[in-house]
């Protein structure tokens, strides 16, 4: 390849930047509102929680302060509202607050629908597990194949040694 070619992921690359900005206004507003959306979803989503535990803004705040998490009540408000962003730290001592994993609350039901809370902790639990064991799977295989490669490249440079060995130019 010279200097002037351009690799396949380079011109890819290229295109997708010139596709991310052509993209006229009106898209670009519509995906940070869609972004948005997401926070107002979160905070209906820690609403529900708190109202199912029977909880006030107030005694949430209490829970979150004594994990080191302070945050005003008022801010719980604008949290369930959509109207603050979820901080990191927020994220996880909440789910700490309602004893879920962190990534739980992604994973639960929106628009009225409920779940068990107890069914939801163990089935994101179960595919944890399972993400863990296929990921165990993939690095076995991986180690496989390099160890069937480093065999397949040590018989090579053996048999070209040998044909050396007797003489004959070998072209690599």
């Amino acid at each position: 390849m010279n200097g002037e070619t351009e690799s396949g992921d380079a011109a890819t690359m290229r295109r997708l930047r010139e596709q991310t900005n052509n993209q006229d206004h009106a898209t670009r507003q519509q995906t940070g509102a869609t972004m948005y959306d997401a926070e107002r979803i979160i905070g209906a989503k820690f609403r529900a929680l708190r109202e199912e535990h029977g909880w006030t803004q107030a005694d949430v705040s209490d829970r979150l302060a004594a994990l080191g998490v302070p945050l005003h009540q008022t801010n719980v408000a604008k949290l369930e509202k959509g109207r603050r962003p979820l901080r990191v730290a927020e994220a996880f001592a909440l789910a700490q607050v309602f004893g879920m994993p962190p990534a739980a609350v992604f994973y639960m039901p929106t628009d009225g629908l409920t779940v068990d809370m107890e069914y939801a902790t163990m089935r994101l639990f179960e595919l944890d597990s399972e993400a863990r064991e296929r990921r165990q799977e993939l690095i076995e295989k991986i180690d496989a194949a390099i160890d069937y490669q480093a065999e397949v490249e040590y018989q090579r440079m053996t048999f070209i040694n040998a044909v050396r060995s007797a003489g004959v130019e070998v072209d690599k």
